[in-house]
């Protein structure tokens, strides 16, 4: 197995990659991975011009006025649509080897699997491009789950691709991804390396070889110089080598990390990581509705946010058998309060709220850097009080997977208080349980993570009732003026904004107003730091 591997690029390079081969597929009004995946054909895509041409022209009696217009759909990733009129040309012309094939990608497109084997099957025998459809056969066995046919079927691809040199780097990608599924050694597919691979605009397939044969993790200067086609599939290439030298957490956040790079959802590699995290989504709720199931007399600590709202909706599914505390220490702003109650209410739960004076604790409000965790501590205290006295002994709360445990105080007070997180024990991470909230359709799915109004308080400075107030007038404000996820950070009578980069020009235009508005709360206000 040679040491290096070096990588030939077409001339062309990565523009080859966004002017021929992926980026001018696309129109610039184009479907989305949630409207086509998902099956939302309520979410609306307007015609581009090229859609409204083929429509105007469509003769449904002629299969290249309907393939045309199949194409122009597609051109817009409309792919459920366009598969409509390329299956009314199938049908309408059942022998046409080109109204199969293209029928057979888009199905392919939107991860309906046995009707694209289906008709990969009927092209493989009546083509002569066998790579190109054994190639996709061995993707739906691969995007279905059954690694040990998909492995089968990329194998076969090699003998077809021995002068493809950008296929073969295609297939070994494929190869290795294969084998730490069936957590197999990559060994023999590295063996099948050449020195020299023209991999043309197949780069991150390529880089992805590299990265197995030479442990050296790239990953940011892949993020810096590389388009987003080639930098989903270097990233779930690079997903696959964190799960092979088991670092499985790390893979959990780089799976998400491709499913946000979503503007080629159709790529080969962006379907792949779909397809295998709605498997692991699967198998996750499973595990946690066999939790609730089991557990007996659960006490939820139920803020109103996004992680325990969903916790809710899935113990009231499986009616388990459960009460929620919404615990109240004067550090919450009103609106938490109000998003408890509302959905407690919307699902019939059994719900109470505990009051806890956090202000009433001099330790807590000195606010030095056990603040957090002397009141994540009183918290669990109260709460672990009362549900006894109901007669409650399991305590849980909406910890997830993706929660950075070393950069959070409280977490030590639920391990000293046998508070279970069952969203973190079942790998449930932040966007999965947004997702999972979707499909649900709770109005906490996009709700932004927030914090106490406490963490506003420069440490070190006291916490009192009346700054605590500012706050969250303040922040009130801001709220009603259409921003999200932003943080009014207080010092000394003095407020500094943070405000989301993609808000930013809108704060700059009302920033004059919004100065005016606040001043009557602080002293002085000004923009900090650009929130992340």
């Amino acid at each position: 197995m040679p040491s290096q591997v070096k990588i030939v690029r077409d001339k062309q390079g990565v523009d080859m990659c966004k002017n021929h081969g992926h980026g001018r597929l696309i129109s610039d009004i184009h479907s989305t991975a949630q409207r086509e995946l998902c099956r939302r054909p309520d979410i609306p895509v307007q015609d581009d011009g090229s859609v409204r041409s083929r429509r105007a022209e469509l003769n449904e009696k002629d299969k290249d006025s309907l393939l045309a217009l199949g194409d122009a759909l597609a051109y817009q990733m409309r792919y459920n649509e366009a598969l409509e009129y390329y299956g009314k040309a199938r049908n309408a012309f059942p022998n046409d080897y080109e109204c199969h094939r293209k029928c057979g990608a888009r199905y392919l497109s939107v991860l309906d699997i046995s009707s694209a084997q289906r008709e990969f099957l009927w092209c493989l025998k009546r083509t002569d491009d066998e790579l190109d459809i054994r190639y996709r056969l061995a993707l739906c066995a691969y995007y279905s789950g059954d690694y040990d046919t998909a492995l089968l079927r990329f194998e076969e691809c090699y003998a077809l691709c021995k002068n493809n040199g950008e296929m073969y780097v295609a297939v070994l990608y494929w190869h290795i991804q294969c084998l730490v599924r069936l957590g197999r050694s990559v060994k023999p597919a590295l063996e099948r390396c050449c020195d020299r691979l023209d991999c043309g605009h197949h780069i991150g397939y390529m880089q992805t070889v590299r990265l197995f044969m030479s442990g050296e993790e790239n990953i940011e200067s892949v993020i810096e110089n590389d388009d987003e086609l080639n930098l989903s599939i270097y990233r779930y290439g690079y997903y696959a080598y964190l799960l092979y030298n088991g670092r499985k957490d790390e893979a959990a956040r780089e799976l998400d990390a491709v499913l946000e790079l979503n503007t080629y959802f159709s790529s080969f590699a962006y379907l792949g990581a779909y397809a295998e995290k709605q498997r692991l989504l699967k198998r996750a709720t499973e595990k946690l509705r066999t939790f609730f199931r089991e557990q007996k007399r659960i006490a939820l600590a139920f803020s109103g946010g996004t992680d325990s709202a969903y916790l809710l909706s899935e113990a009231v599914d499986v009616g388990a058998d459960f009460k929620a505390y919404f615990v109240r220490t004067g550090f919450q702003p009103q609106f938490e309060l109000d998003d408890a109650i509302r959905l407690a209410k919307e699902m019939k739960a059994d719900f109470e709220i505990i009051e806890v004076n956090a202000l009433s604790d001099k330790l807590i409000t000195a606010n030095d850097g056990e603040r957090c965790y002397r009141c994540k501590r009183a918290m669990l205290a109260a709460l672990k009080q009362r549900a006894a006295n109901d007669g409650y002994e399991v305590i849980i709360d909406g910890t997830n997977a993706s929660d950075d445990i070393s950069d959070r105080p409280g977490y030590r007070a639920l391990c000293e208080m046998g508070v279970c997180s069952p969203l973190r024990e079942c790998g449930l991470s932040k966007s999965d349980v947004r997702e999972l909230s979707r499909r649900r359709g709770l109005f906490t799915r996009d709700k932004p993570s927030y914090s106490c109004l406490a963490t506003r308080i420069c440490r070190g400075e006291e916490i009192t009732a009346e700054a605590l107030e500012r706050i969250e007038r303040a922040e009130t404000f801001l709220n009603d003026m259409g921003y999200y996820d932003f943080r009014v950070r207080y010092a000394d009578r003095c407020a500094k904004i943070e405000i989301k980069r993609g808000q930013n020009n809108k704060f700059q235009t009302e920033k004059h107003k919004i100065f005016a508005a606040l001043s009557q709360y602080f002293d002085r206000v000004e923009q900090s730091d650009i929130l992340r």
